[in-house]
């Protein structure tokens, strides 16, 4: 089976008081909660279009997805915290490479879950 795990990256400590005070606390929560829920559908209506696409070769597609989960915090540690909690296998994670070499290299999320995950990790580069 297959975990999706997507984290929007919240944001810093030092920035909250004056989103807190420009918009209000609840009203932050609210945008957030919308934020979660319209990443989750975004990754349902990709993955049913993926079905739809590869269904006649794969038609047990829409059984492989065990679980899709939104979060918001720091990328690496929910992604390290996930994979440790998790009893997961392999963790595979795409990389946009953003950077001056990016060519060269891979995303700094994907380096720094590469050198603190203790499982097995496959970095995808994704297409621009």
């Amino acid at each position: 089976k297959i975990n999706i795990l997507h984290v929007v990256e919240e944001v810093p400590e030092g920035a909250k008081g004056f989103v807190h005070g420009v918009i209000g606390e609840d009203r932050w929560e609210e945008l957030k909660q919308r934020n979660e829920a319209r990443v989750l559908d975004t990754i349902k209506t990709r993955l049913e279009k993926f079905c739809d696409d590869v269904g006649e070769e794969l038609p047990e597609c829409r059984t492989f997805v065990d679980e899709i989960t939104a979060r918001i915090g720091n990328p690496v540690n929910e992604i390290i915290t996930m994979m440790a909690t998790g009893g997961f296998d392999i963790l595979v994670m795409g990389s946009h490479g953003h950077g001056r070499i990016s060519d060269a290299m891979m995303g700094s999320t994907a380096m720094r879950v590469l050198r603190r995950c203790t499982k097995a990790v496959l970095v995808i580069r994704l297409p621009e």
